[in-house]
């Protein structure tokens, strides 16, 4: 029974993927330039969290992602965007994005301390 909590324990801890952030600056992927022609980015990608409650993605040809979530619906959120009143300057909305294959991989930045 030792056996088996150590070795369970001790996978745990080497499975554990530590990020080499030394503060909220930095995110760990790099940013990969869309020379892809696989998405378009003349608008936007939302995926639906409720009802009326959506996440949507901004993806630019530089590979930088802007998230956000709306909890009024898209028309609202595209009015939004027309006003220029959605929060550009809030680091939590940005982020990288890179394509592998048919997927796309989203890193942004999380409230919290980082440095590890």
């Amino acid at each position: 029974m030792k056996v088996s909590y150590f070795l369970f324990i001790s996978l745990v801890m080497f499975s554990c993927k530590k990020c080499k952030e030394s503060n909220d600056d930095n995110l760990c992927t790099h940013l990969v330039l869309n020379d892809s022609e696989l998405l378009k980015l003349a608008g936007y990608y939302f995926y639906n969290q409720s009802n009326t409650s959506y996440s949507t993605f901004f993806l630019y040809s530089n590979g930088i992602v802007l998230s956000v979530n709306t909890a009024n619906g898209l028309a609202e959120m595209e009015q939004q965007v027309v006003n220029g009143n959605i929060l550009r300057e809030s680091k939590l909305s940005w982020g990288v994005y890179s394509i592998r294959d048919s997927n796309i991989f989203i890193e942004k930045w999380y409230p919290g301390n980082n440095k590890l």
